[in-house]
């Protein structure tokens, strides 16, 4: 990978904030949905629709638990104030996806900006590189 790793610490704070948007004590906080949300945010999601900010706040908004399991997930800064997170997520249905997250620091808060799911293809392998955490 190209950028600059981050530490654990921070791996694990990226963490925390992607799986907050699972749960639902995240979830029914609109004012913390529209904190983490930047004002341009955008997601290609693995439904293949385009999502805004508004979009997004009104979907996840009151959603309940959502069951997603995470696997080979990396963190990596790319500036001063911008960093990109990539992991593999399975959810309940079994449906497996790569995602993909830039945040960024505004105001001294880290928000996210932009967001892409794509489903995977089950017959092919992850590429090795995807598996070096």
């Amino acid at each position: 990978m190209n950028g600059f790793v981050v530490d654990k610490e921070m791996t694990d704070h990226f963490y925390a904030l992607e799986t907050s948007l699972f749960k639902k004590e995240f979830l029914s906080s609109r004012a913390y949905l529209e904190n983490i949300f930047h004002d341009n945010f955008m997601e290609y999601g693995k439904s293949g629709l385009v999502y805004r900010k508004r979009d997004t706040i009104d979907v996840l908004y009151n959603a309940g638990d959502r069951d997603i399991k995470i696997e080979d997930f990396t963190c990596e800064k790319i500036d001063e104030r911008t960093y990109i997170v990539h992991y593999a997520s399975i959810n309940n249905e079994g449906v497996a996806a790569y995602r993909t997250s830039i945040w960024i620091e505004n105001d001294d808060r880290l928000q996210l900006y932009f967001h892409q799911g794509t489903i995977m293809n089950k017959d092919v392998k992850r590429p090795d590189y995807f598996n070096n955490n």
